[in-house]
């Protein structure tokens, strides 16, 4: 599989190019849309067309709250026509995991407790995602950030997709022209 992140634009329009000729699906597992001060994180409308014909996912980085992950993977998931899209979760060493969303107020009851270390409980109110364990927290989070059922079903979904894609990078094992 290749993952096209953290190659120059230009290295990685060639390599989409290349996939283009071989129908070989890629994947781009942490970006967001390419600004007009873009990072090689941020993909081109061009890019997400080509890695969506391709067969590809793309990873949503996962902002640096859940406000804001949840407004780029609106127009993610819209420009991916709402299918193979996930979220992105490197954050080592220079991204730091998401942090409280002081706008939004998650609810912990007797069917969405709070996550428990030790004698420590957690709260994503209090403390962000101060660690992997608080994901699901975050997640939750979303709904109350925006994030609509059809792209939630997309990101459910995504495991599946992400399947399908490997399948169709082991179809193309060993047929790709040189």
């Amino acid at each position: 599989m290749i993952d096209i992140d953290h190659m120059s634009e230009k290295m990685t329009n060639e390599v989409l190019e290349m996939a283009l000729v071989n129908d070989y699906p890629v994947n781009s597992g942490h970006n967001g849309p390419r600004g007009n001060a873009g990072t090689e994180a941020g993909r081109t409308m061009k890019q997400y067309a080509q890695i969506k014909k391709l067969g590809g996912m793309v990873g949503t980085g996962h902002g640096a709250n859940a406000t804001d992950f949840v407004k780029t993977y609106h127009e993610v998931a819209r420009i991916m026509g709402y299918s193979h899209v996930a979220i992105g979760t490197d954050v080592g060493g220079f991204s730091a995991l998401p942090q409280r969303d002081t706008s939004l107020k998650l609810l912990y009851d007797n069917t969405f407790t709070r996550c428990k270390t030790g004698n420590r409980s957690w709260d994503i109110n209090a403390d962000g995602v101060a660690h992997y364990g608080l994901w699901p927290d975050y997640i939750r989070s979303w709904d109350l950030a925006g994030m609509t059922p059809q792209e939630k079903q997309v990101f459910m979904s995504s495991a599946e997709q992400f399947t399908e894609m490997w399948e169709k990078c082991e179809l193309r094992k060993g047929k790709l022209i040189h």
